[in-house]
Parts: structure tokens; sequence; C-alpha cells
């Protein structure tokens, strides 16, 4: 067919710039430091600060509803994790005590079958920790297997994911369906306006948790655990804007609870479940759009710019080719359904970088400092 080219010289494109302050850095750099905190149990009642162990049930007229139990849950008094009222009405509690707290769902909360309805929570505390005072020197860098601050800010940006490796049931489910290490992921965005906790640490994640829906939360959420970033090759700054704003426009949503009880239900080592079968067990699930489970959320909104995490690679020749003609076949992506996606996806892709702050600035093995050069240690 015949077609006039329509002059382009006069249309010019503006690419949207995502510009990262120093101040937005130093926050960054202080909200990693956060992440090696440590804890130490104590004797006395919960203060604001302090991290408390509590099992949970929580109830609607009566009745227990979806996501509202848990076990063995670390909570950081003044963090803001939970809905308005609860953290509160913990302040004061010690290890053995037991209390149930009456709070209030907000109106706008994710769930619709919650939202401003009244609820009860049967806490059980079972310990009581401090916080041990954080220096911010480069001797907290070495901890954190960097040889200086600078180089820890050198690392830090929006748009890693960060990977965890959890210890809870649920956890247990899905790295045994996955064969993984790790069984959670969350999305740096980068400090969300309004939300931070009662010491100034603001909110840098977004992620899906079991019995609170797609949450905000500081770096500190998970410091106790093992951790891996994954960070996202060449994706430009307007896709880059367009993946944060998807994310951050779901905090409030639902946790896909059924897509975990399909999970949990598989766990069980009699029978065996083959090895084929596992990532479509993992597309189970209740099917609604405001419901997520942690890397389906990611997966999704990496989606939205259509940046590939593991497609479904179709090799086909191309018209005319013979079979002796391999240069004349293409390859053709499908992307998979985001529900598809479990957090092992991204530390496998081949289009995430591994990051480690080691050797983000450069990495001179000769400068290492070794207590005998001659030992061999076995």
């Amino acid at each position: 067919p015949t077609f006039t080219i329509a002059e382009t010289s006069s249309i010019s494109i503006s690419r949207p710039i995502v510009e990262i302050s120093d101040a937005e850095i130093e926050e960054q750099v202080g909200r990693v430091a956060e992440s090696a905190k440590t804890y130490t149990e104590k004797k006395g009642k919960a203060a604001n600060g302090d991290r408390v162990t509590i099992d949970y049930l929580g109830k609607v007229d009566g009745v227990a509803f979806d996501g509202g139990k848990d076990e063995g849950a670390n909570l950081v008094l003044g963090s803001n994790q939970f809905i308005p009222g609860f953290e509160e009405q913990l302040v004061g509690l010690k290890a053995g005590d037991e209390k149930q707290i009456k709070v209030t769902f907000p109106e706008n909360y994710g769930a619709a079958n919650l939202a401003g309805k009244d609820a009860t929570f049967d806490i059980s505390v079972k310990a009581v920790s401090a916080a041990e005072k954080l220096v911010l020197d480069d001797e907290l860098a070495k901890k954190l297997g960097i040889e200086s601050m600078e180089r820890l800010r050198a690392v830090i940006q929006p748009g890693d994911v960060l990977l965890v490796e959890g210890n809870s049931r649920v956890s247990s489910a899905i790295k045994y369906l996955t064969q993984s290490t790790w069984s959670h992921a969350a999305l740096c965005v980068g400090p969300i306006p309004g939300r931070e906790t009662d010491d100034g640490e603001p909110h840098v994640l977004v992620e899906a948790e079991l019995g609170l829906g797609v949450i905000s939360s500081p770096l500190s959420r998970h410091q106790h655990f093992h951790t891996r970033i994954c960070r996202p090759a060449e994706l430009d700054d307007g896709d880059l804007r367009t993946v944060l704003d998807f994310a951050i426009g779901r905090i409030g949503d639902n946790y896909d609870v059924k897509n975990v009880v399909d999970l949990a239900r598989y766990l069980l080592p009699q029978p065996p479940v083959p090895v084929r079968f596992r990532r479509r067990m993992l597309a189970l699930g209740s099917g609604d759009p405001t419901r997520f489970i942690c890397s389906t959320l990611i997966a999704q909104a990496f989606h939205t710019v259509q940046y590939p995490i593991l497609p479904r690679v179709e090799v086909i020749r191309k018209e005319g080719a013979t079979r002796e003609a391999e240069l004349l076949l293409e390859e053709i992506h499908h992307i998979r359904h985001h529900s598809l996606f479990t957090p092992r996806d991204f530390d496998i892709s081949p289009f995430f970088d591994v990051v480690k702050p080691t050797f983000a600035g450069g990495f001179n093995y000769r400068k290492m400092k070794w207590a005998n050069r001659d030992e061999l240690v076995v």
C-alpha cells in the first residue's frame, strides 16, 4: 500500500526525569542503617520504640475475619504499621500479658468488608524487646558489609526489589513451593510523603502483607532477616516513575488470602507436589484485581510498562526459512500473568541485577585483613 510520511520535525517529546535529592539520599542511608538495629529482650512494660512479639486474632461482631490472625508477629511500637489505635493500646503491656483491644477500621480501608467497622483483637504478648543505641559510623557500615557510608549511599535507589527470607509458616509454604530461600518481596519507592514512623523514619517500601493488605513500611521492618537487592536493568526514568506510582497507588488494597490458603494446603509433604505443577498452584487465588500477594503486586507494577521479569519465550521461523537457516529464527516474548510470579523470580531474572553493596564502589581483595595468610580454616 502507498502512504504519506507525516511531517515530524515540529513534534517534541519530553521525558520525565526522577530527580533524587541529596536529602533523600541521606534519608535512605539512615533507613538502611536502621536495618542494623538490634533488639534485646527486656523485662517490664513496652514503650514506644520497643519491639513486641505478639499473637493476635481479629474479630468483627465476634466473628474472626480473613487475614486477621497471626502468631509470633514482631511489631515495633510507633512504626504505624497497623491500623490507627492498634499500637497505642499495646504500650504498657509486658511479656505474658493478654488483652483485648478495640479499634475501628478507617473508612477508606482497602478491604470493603472491613472499612469503617469496629473490631476487637485478642492480644497475647510473648516478648518485649528494647532497641540498642545505633551509631551511624563506618563501623556500622562494615557490619552491613560496606566499607563506608559513602558506598552505602551509592547503592540505594527507588525501583529496587528487596527480597526477604522470612521464617513464618506462610513463608515456609512459599519457600517450599518455589524451592527458594526468598519468601517475601517489597518494592523500594523512596520516601512516601506523609508516611513515617513516630521517630521520623520515612516509609520507603510498598509490600503486601498477610493481615494488613498492601502497606507502606520502613526498611527497618526487615532488619532481622536475610535480604537481597534486585535492580531492574536499563529502566528509564519515565517508566520507573510509572512503576513507583502504580505501587504507591495500591496501598490499602487487600491481601489475597485465598492464594495463601492454596499455598499452605500444598505445603504437606505427602503427597509430594511435582515441580512442574508448583508455579501453576501459585496462580490460584481469588482473581480479584484489588487483591495481591507480595510478588504479584511488584510483577504487576513492572508489567504496566512492559518491563520483563521472566517472560515466556516462543521461537518461531520467519516465513520462507528452512530448517538449516537458524539465523532466520526470531524470539517472541509473552508476558506471564502476574499471579504466576514468586519472589525468587526477581533473583533469577536475567533482566534484574543482583546488587552487592560491597562491590558497588569497587573491591580490592588485596586490602582485606586476614588473621593468618597461612592458616587454613576447615
